[in-house]
Parts: C-alpha cells; structure tokens; sequence
C-alpha cells in the first residue's frame, strides 16, 4: 500500500512563475470603470479614444468582461498602428493576449505576445521587452510548450546580461531552472536556481527570493533530503507571511505537507494541504481552489488505502471505504473540470487524469479507469511529444553553442588581437625609428633594420598564433554544441519510446488495469536499476574523460561546455627521451617493444601522479609532464625534479632487471606557457610556448641517466637540491645556455 500513498499523496510540481497581474478590490472597480465611460464618451480626440480605451480594457479584464475588454483594446491598437507609437502597440497587444489568455485561448494569446515582444523590440524599451519575454515564458510553460518557454529565457539572459539588469538575469535563471525542474533534470535545476538567488539577492528582491527558497525545497525534497527542504520552505514561510501573499503560503504549506508522505503521516499531509484549500477560497480564486481542492481528496484517498487489504495484489473494499472513494472521486471530477475551465495546463491535468485513474481501478470501474489513463495519455503526450522534445534539446543545444560563442566573443576577440599587434608593432617602429637617429654609422642603422625586421616577424607570428587559438576555441565550441545535440537528442528519443511502450501497455484493456499497481512496483524497481546503469556509464565516462583531460578543465567543460586556454606563469615542463630507441627496436619484436614501452611509461605515470604532475602525452618514445597545471603549486619545480630522480631510479632498476633494458635522457625547464584543450574531433590537453621548447632542449643536451635542468629551474632548486653546473652549452635554435645536472636532494618540503 506504500505505493498507492506515495503515489496519491506526492506533491504536484508548482513552481511560482512571473507573468501577468492583475486585480483590484471589486466594490471600487465599478465605480472607476464608470467614469472612464464617461470620459470615452465626450473624449476630443482620436488619441484621447485610444487612452480610455486601453484604460478601460484593462479595467473589464480585471472584472472578467474579456470580450468587451478585447473589442475595446482592438479599437485603441488600431489608432496607435496608424499613428505608428510602437511602444503603445506593444503594451495595448499585451493586454489583448491577457485577454486571451483569460479565455483560454492559448493560440490567440502567443500571437499577440509575439508580436507584442516584437513591437517592444523595435521600441528600444528595455523594461517593456523584458516584461514581454516573461509574459511569453509564463503562457508557453503553462501550454507545456517547454522548449518554446526556455528559448524565450535565454532571449531574456541575454537581454539582462546586455542591460546589466539583476533581477531581468535572475528571472531567466528562474525560469530555466523551472523548465530543468518540469522535465526531471534537479541537477541541472539546481544550477540555475543557486544562479538566480546570487542575482536576486544582488537586487534584494525579497518576493523572489522567497520564490526561489520553494523550489530549492523542492529541489532538497525530490532528493530525500526533508530536513533541507524544510529549512528552505521555512525561509520562504516566513517572507509570505510578512508580505502576507496568500497563494504562496498556500504552496508552501502544501509542500510543507509533503514531508510527512516519507512517513505515511497523511494526518499531518491533509492539515496542510486543507489548509492551502481555506486560502485558496479566501483569495476566491478558481484554479486554486481547483488545484487544492483535488489535492485534498486525493489525500483523503491515501490516507483510506493505508487500511485497506489485499488480495492477490487486489485492494479490496468494504462498503464503507467504497462509499468514501466514490464520494472522492465525484469532487476530484469536479476540482478537474473546474480547474480546465480556469487555465490551461496540460501538466497538472494529466496528472489530475492519472490520478482518477488510478482510483477509479482500486474501486473497480475499470472502463472509467481506462478511459481517464486515454485522457492522461493525450494531454500528456500534448507536452512530451516527440516534436516537443525535439525542439527541447534543439534549443538546449542551441543556447548551449551560442553561450560558449557569446563567451569566446571570436570576431571581439579577433579584433583585440588584431588592435594590439598593430599597437605593439607601431611602438616597435617607433622605438627603431628613434635607434636609427641617434645611430652614428650607416652600418649601426642596416643592423637596427635587421633587428627591427625580426622582431616585427616574431610579433606577426605570435598574434598569428593567437588567432589560430581563439579560431580553435570557437570550433570546439560548435563540435562540443553538436556533440551534446546528438547525446540529448538520442535520450529523448529513449524516453518517449519509453512513454509509448508504457502507452500502448495500458490501452491493451481492463485486464492490465488489473495488475497496474504490480506493474508500478516492477516499474519503480526497473527504473532504479536503469538509474543504476546510468550513473554506472556516468561514472565510466567521467572516469574516461579524467584520464584524457585533468580533473579542473574535465568539470569545467561539463559545466559550461567548453575549457578554456589559461597561461601559467609558474610552471615547469619536464621531457624525456630514450637513448638509442632505435636500435633496441630493431632487436625486439613489434609485441615486445610496446610491451616494453608500457612498462615504462605506466611507471612514469604513478610517479607523475605521486608528485602531482599532470602527463600530457607520449609522442613515440617521449614523454611529456608539466607540474603547476591546472591548479597553480609553488613548489612546482621541485615536484618535476623529483619525479625526473624517481625516473632515473626506476630505469636503472629496470635495466638491471632485463636484458634489453633502456637508457633515458631527461630535460627540465622553468617558465612561463599557455595550457588548453584544442581540436574539434578528439579533445587533447596540450601546452605551447618557448619553456616547453627550451624543455626539448635540455633534454637533447643531456645525457644518458641525467636530469639536465635550465638556469631558471635551477634558481627554485637549487636550495632543495645538489647541481652541477655544466657551463654555458649550445641548444639547438636556442644559441648558449647555462645547463645544471641535477645529483640529488638536499632538502625536501615533504
């Protein structure tokens, strides 16, 4: 019976949305709409008209009279098209799809708010569009157009981000966490509510962060965390109360309620939850009533299965509780009919539907059974139709894409570079010009030609490089969009096969009607497992990407689908190379010379991991380590000269062990590097720049068993560490280097 109680006395979802308002107390209404009558009647003008009529619409919606209210507001709208104030025809349009939207019609409506949106676009009113947005959000969510509502919360993001707006961002956050939240993802919700507080706490927007403290209760209720949940709906109790705003204090103790269902405490559940009722109809507010209403029988429900007894997995009744069930089912008929006539909100209806099916089989009337699941069936499948879900993961990927573009900014920062290469090759031949004219010789000013010419090459060359980075970053940016388009879309054509499957098991007839409360127990357990394989494929992908990527730039592209490239400026690069690879190659065999290889370079690896050095590939018999990446560590240098000792260690050891054993050189240099994900196809972790150059070249100038180190590594060892100094040696491309090999620790921080 746990299964009927958890199921009939969950809490719907709720979540308090941003949209039209409206209302005023009755008994002065009338007196007011009667002087604008008046007023209409002796207006001079074509402008006057159309004020008193968009004044009096307004005021017949708040009463209710929604098509003498739109014929008024038709006649206002076509005065200010021929005059053409745009931001009047975006504010009369709004009203007349409040209209609509009063009348539940819900095509009517979207018309007229996008065009009302469009209109507030043209205007330059910043605040108008921004209510536009929110107004367009609110009716496509309650038609349970989600991917229609989330594309609208991005528009608005992006309007509040360009404003600089708190309160226009943190709605945005609001409402798409609200869609994450409507869809199942509270993970992804989360995200977006914790972004939406630290904005509306930035603007101390007290109702809305009330708001927002229900749904991160919701969020810590979903989650088995009621002591959490309780905490938040708590804050926000406490907020309403003093703004004493009686719908959301209906919600919340609603909610509040629903922590008692982990307990079966339905006693405590239906308190609230009558409770929410008493303000409801103290607010006389129709859908409301409706909502609570259906909640408070459904409650009533839970609470008589609690006693009632099976047989063959069959709840069966006594004459009593059939009677309380039938009395129930009659009123949740009622509360769902009444609700359909107040709005249009095909999530809460087809839950309303599932939930009289389900009574309706306990109680016997199979045939009312099946025809309430066929009614659930349609309006659910009017929001997670395949069309929907689609749209849904277009728009995720969409906005996912044109996020990490906004933040790559690729033609702002093309021309950043292309501004500051001109800028410091105007300083260069500024600076030469000044050379040239206090030259005394002809051959001094050749010389300084030179000089000039090979800096500005170097510079071209740099910013060139620059460029290639930033275009790098923007292609991985659409190959990281497209890749995540594919994932969401193949695990929404999985769901909805589910949701079919599911369907077309219970249109078989009554008989599976028989066994659904089994079928719902087999249902639960199969979903856990399935959330079992998931999380196990999660993990094994998180696993995978931790061993290509490091573990920082690994959460920051899941976080925000793209990494990118950071320069370090405390970093040292450490290479090795084996001596005459070549020739032992040619005495092993193919098999045994990757064997080899992967002996080696498997214990490089836990030498990397035990001095904290991050590995960033194996190019044939090299390999590459940086330490002081991704996460800055002073000792960074010391930690690679370790490891570099810990290498000679373990390949002496080796080639004592075996016959074809390897010599090693290995180099290690000190500076400054850029460090970053690059490609579009298979993502590689690379680092640039002259230190892991200069750290090639200390390798080449080694010698077999040595670690040779440069003259700024060297300068952070050389207290912790014995080196000898091997004079100044010539580097390839590099002219005369001061070289250190390194005999051994001295001091160690460890």
């Amino acid at each position: 019976m746990k299964y009927w109680i958890a199921f009939l006395a969950g809490i719907l979802l709720q979540a308090g949305c941003v949209g039209f308002t409206y209302g005023q107390p009755v008994d002065t209404a009338a007196q007011q709409i009667a002087e604008i009558r008046n007023k209409l009647a002796t207006a001079g003008n074509d402008s006057a008209k159309a004020y008193w009529q968009l004044d009096l619409g307004r005021k017949l919606l708040a009463r209710k009279a929604y098509d003498e209210a739109i014929a008024l507001l038709r006649q206002s709208l076509a005065y200010q098209e021929r005059v053409k104030d745009i931001k009047a025809i975006a504010k009369v349009k709004t009203n007349i799809a409040q209209g609509y939207n009063m009348k539940l019609d819900t095509k009517n409506a979207l018309v007229y708010l996008e065009e009302a949106v469009a209109a507030a676009e043209k205007s330059g009113d910043k605040q108008l569009l921004s209510m536009g947005f929110a107004n367009l959000i609110t009716t496509y969510n309650r038609a349970g157009l989600t991917a229609k509502g989330l594309d609208n919360a991005q528009k608005l993001l992006r309007l509040g981000q360009k404003e600089n707006d708190p309160k226009m961002i943190g709605t945005a956050y609001y409402y798409t966490g609200y869609f994450y939240h409507l869809n199942g993802n509270m993970g992804m919700a989360m995200q977006q509510y914790d972004a939406a507080l630290r904005q509306y706490e930035a603007a101390r927007d007290t109702s809305m962060i009330a708001s927002l403290q229900i749904n991160i209760g919701e969020y810590y209720s979903t989650s088995g965390q009621p002591d959490s949940a309780k905490v938040y709906y708590n804050r926000s109790l406490q907020t309403y109360t003093r703004l004493n705003d009686k719908a959301k204090l209906a919600a919340l103790y609603m909610r509040l309620g629903n922590l008692y269902a982990a307990g079966d405490d339905t006693k405590n559940i239906l308190a609230l939850s009558s409770k929410s009722l008493s303000l409801a109809r103290e607010l006389n507010d129709t859908e409301l009533m409706a909502f609570y209403g259906f909640s408070v029988e459904r409650i009533r429900c839970a609470e008589l299965f609690r006693s009632v007894s099976l047989v063959d997995d069959k709840p069966v009744l006594n004459t009593e509780q059939r009677k309380i069930l039938v009395d129930a089912i009659g009123k949740m008929e009622t509360y769902a009919q009444d609700y359909r006539k107040a709005t249009v909100n095909y999530v809460e209806l087809s839950r309303m539907l599932q939930t009289m099916s389900y009574v309706r089989q306990a109680m016997g009337d199979y045939e009312g059974a099946l025809n309430d699941y066929r009614a659930y069936i349609d309006y659910k499948d009017s929001f997670a139709s395949a069309d929907n879900l689609k749209q849904f993961v277009a728009v995720e990927a969409k906005y996912a894409f044109e996020k990490s573009r906004d933040s790559l900014r690729l033609k702002e920062e093309q021309r950043r570079i292309e501004l500051e290469k001109e800028m410091e090759l105007n300083a260069l031949r500024f600076e030469y010009e000044k050379k040239r004219a206090l030259a005394k010789t002809e051959v001094e000013r050749k010389e300084l030609l030179f000089e000039e010419e090979l800096k500005r090459k170097a510079i071209e060359a740099e910013y060139t490089r620059s460029r290639e980075v930033a275009q790098t970053k923007y292609e991985q940016g659409i190959a990281l969009a497209k890749a995540n388009e594919e994932k969401e879309r193949a695990l929404s054509l999985a769901r909805l096969r589910k949701s079919r499957n599911t369907r077309n098991m219970s249109l078989l007839g009554a008989g599976v009607l028989l066994v659904l409360a089994g079928i719902a127990g087999y249902g639960y357990s199969q979903k856990r497992r399935d959330n079992r394989k998931i999380a196990d494929e999660k993990k094994r992908s998180d696993d995978l990407l931790l061993n290509i990527l490091p573990a920082e730039v690994a959460e920051e592209l899941k976080a925000n689908g793209h990494s990118v490239a950071q320069q370090y400026n405390n970093a040292t690069v450490l290479f090795t190379d084996f001596v005459s690879f070549t020739q032992v190659s040619e005495r092993l065999g193919v098999q045994d010379l990757v064997n080899e290889l992967n002996i080696y370079f498997t214990a490089f690896d836990r030498i990397m991991e035990k001095y904290g050095l991050e590995k960033i590939k194996t190019i044939g018999d090299a390999y590459l380590a940086v330490s002081g990446l991704p996460v800055e560590k002073e000792a960074h240098a010391e930690n690679a000269v370790k490891a570099a000792l810990d290498i000679i260690a373990f390949v002496k050891q080796r080639k004592q062990a075996v016959a074809h054993g390897l010599d090693i050189r290995i180099g290690i240099n000190s500076g400054s590097l850029i460090a970053g994900i690059i490609g579009v196809k298979k993502f590689a972790y690379d680092i640039w720049g002259d230190t892991v150059n200069t750290a090639a070249r200390m390798e080449q100038s080694g010698e077999p068993g040595r670690v040779n180190i440069s003259e700024s590594t060297y300068e952070l060892v050389r207290k912790d560490f014995t080196c000898t100094y091997r004079g100044k040696i010539d580097a390839k491309n590099k002219g005369d280097m001061d070289m250190y090999f390194v005999e051994g620790i001295i001091h160690s921080n460890n």
